[in-house]
């Protein structure tokens, strides 16, 4: 989940075999998935999940979202996608993926007027 998340997002299906086949899931409790996948992450993610039926078998298909900050596991580990696989992301990688370095004070911003100014704040940023 985390390796989607840091990556493009993507959906994990379970009850299919990396060969493509379809085994199906039997016995599971979907709300337990979602909270599984909830508890054992940091930040913890958020996922959709469904149940599809296909030639009577039931494959759950969680989806995850491409994340805007870094997640990882509550054991502290970090994955990140590369192809079908995950992989253990490394601390320049995580720099230059999550790690941005902005001048907020060089944006410009966009549709505002003098009435968004709260001068108050103006001086006492002058006094300081």
């Amino acid at each position: 989940m985390v390796a989607l998340s840091n990556s493009n997002g993507g959906y994990l299906l379970i009850g299919v075999e990396d060969d493509q086949s379809i085994t199906g899931c039997m016995g599971y409790d979907l709300q337990n998935i979602i909270e599984s996948i909830y508890d054992r992450t940091m930040p913890n993610i958020f996922t959709k999940a469904e149940v599809v039926n296909i030639d009577n078998k039931d494959v759950i298909v969680i989806t995850v979202e491409k994340g805007n900050q870094l997640y990882g596991t509550t054991s502290g580990e970090y994955f990140k996608r590369l192809g079908k696989n995950s992989k253990p992301y490394n601390p320049i990688s995580i720099k230059e993926d999550f790690i941005v370095d902005k001048d907020y004070s060089a944006q410009i911003i966009g549709q505002s007027t003098i009435d968004d100014i709260n001068m108050l704040e103006v001086y006492k940023l002058k006094e300081k």
